[in-house]
């Protein structure tokens, strides 16, 4: 287990995060003693809420259900993850927030319907601009991105403002990873209204090299590290839009734009994750797209 961060600001908790799910009940019970222990050493009495890691998109909870046995983002395998989550629950944290991953196969995408909502979307909002971010010019755009994060994801629970140094290291680790057409920025005039960031799921390649590059393996994981072929499968990290401009279709019109780019370069499925479970409105508009609830991860905590 890391050392205790105070990192959970949006949820008002002391963070932690796990390395490993295969340990014993005595790593979770220690858990609880190092969470105790930095009470008594001075912080105020909140609850220990876990697994969280701060800047790391897609590994802040435990995998609770699902039908794969790869987690998109993560690396560990389902038995790791369902093994974690019954450790915490024997060890007296309680689940706190279920945080859900929708599986869309881009084949039984309605495209034709999906494309006349789009027209009709622009068509009410003249002002209106979607573009593709794109590397060259993502340094000028960072600014731009993170005001519409900042300003969508404000009121989600857990939410903690980006700053520019946080943006910079973030940017500078999804770079490598940008497929054109899968990134939009959205603008009204010259506001920044809404986001969208979509990466390859680069899992399948890399879990056979095992974390070592001299090894045989990695010639058959060449094409698509180097980007001359895209795997199968990407994710959607983040859609949002400003308060003031939802409900006019602006997420609908960048998914759409999305997926059509990535079916373009040769995607076949996407994973959207994670989506809070009160969500409801990015849950109808994923469901609009085919998407189907097909993983759980949750989040817990320990009073202390």
């Amino acid at each position: 287990m890391d050392t205790l961060e105070d990192i959970a600001k949006g949820t008002g908790g002391l963070a932690f995060k796990v390395q490993k799910a295969s340990e014993s009940q005595e790593v979770f019970s220690e858990i609880s003693r190092d969470l105790a222990a930095s009470y008594l050493l001075g912080f105020r009495p909140r609850p220990g809420r876990g697994e969280w890691r701060p800047l790391e998109v897609g590994r802040s909870a435990v995998l609770r259900d699902g039908i794969d046995a790869t987690i998109i983002g993560y690396g560990s395998s389902a038995a790791d993850a369902f093994k974690a989550a019954e450790l915490l629950a024997a060890a007296g944290f309680r689940p706190l927030k279920d945080l859900l991953a929708y599986h869309i196969p881009l084949a039984n995408c309605p495209m034709e319907r999906l494309a006349r909502i789009s027209a009709k979307v622009q068509a009410r909002w003249p002002d209106l601009r979607c573009r593709p971010i794109r590397r060259p010019t993502l340094a000028q755009d960072l600014g731009r991105i993170k005001e519409v994060y900042n300003a969508a994801w404000e009121h989600n629970w857990g939410f903690v403002p980006m700053t520019d140094a946080e943006v910079d290291f973030m940017a500078a680790r999804l770079k490598p990873l940008l497929v054109e057409g899968l990134v939009w920025l959205a603008e009204a005039r010259t506001e920044p209204v809404g986001f969208l960031l979509a990466v390859p799921d680069l899992n399948p390649v890399l879990q056979p090299l095992r974390g070592r590059l001299l090894t045989p393996r990695v010639l058959g994981a060449l094409p698509c590290l180097l980007g001359w072929r895209q795997p199968s499968r990407a994710r959607v990290v983040a859609l949002g839009v400003k308060q003031a401009h939802r409900g006019r279709g602006l997420e609908s019109l960048m998914l759409f734009e999305g997926l059509k780019a990535g079916f373009k370069a040769g995607f076949t499925e996407a994973e959207a994750s994670w989506v809070l479970e009160n969500n409801t409105l990015m849950r109808r508009v994923l469901e609009t797209f085919g998407g189907q609830l097909y993983k759980t991860y949750r989040l817990f905590e320990r009073a202390l």
